[in-house]
C-alpha cells in the first residue's frame, strides 16, 4: 500500500448506506476512497457541516490494489485491479472552510 494526499469534494461522494465512497483521481487513475460512518460523523462534529456539503477537502489515504484486499473487503464489480482505501481517522482529513 501506498500513502497519498487526495482532493476530496463532498458534494460527489456517493451514499452507500453502510458508508460513503469518494472517486478522486490519481494520475489519470479513478480509485476509491471509501470512508465509513463514524468517520462522517466526527467530521460534522469537528467542522460543523455534513462532510457530503464540504466543497473539499484534503485526506491522506494508503491505497492498494483491489484484488490484494481481504477477499470480503475486495470490490467484485471493480474490473481489474483499481487502487482502493479508506479514510482511517478523522485525523487524516484536513478542511479548511472557504
Amino acid at each position: 500500500m501506498t500513502e497519498y494526499k487526495l482532493k476530496i469534494y463532498g458534494t460527489s461522494m456517493e451514499d452507500k448506506h453502510t458508508h460513503y465512497e469518494a472517486h478522486p483521481f490519481v494520475g489519470p487513475e479513478r480509485v476509491t476512497v471509501i470512508i465509513r460512518r463514524d468517520i462522517a460523523v466526527d467530521f460534522q462534529k469537528k467542522y460543523g457541516l455534513p462532510i457530503t456539503k464540504a466543497e473539499q477537502f484534503q485526506a491522506t489515504v494508503y491505497l492498494g490494489r483491489n484484488d490484494q484486499r481481504v477477499k470480503e473487503c475486495q470490490d467484485v464489480f471493480r474490473p481489474g485491479s483499481p487502487l482502493m482505501g479508506a479514510i482511517k481517522s478523522i485525523d487524516d482529513i484536513v478542511y479548511q472552510k472557504n
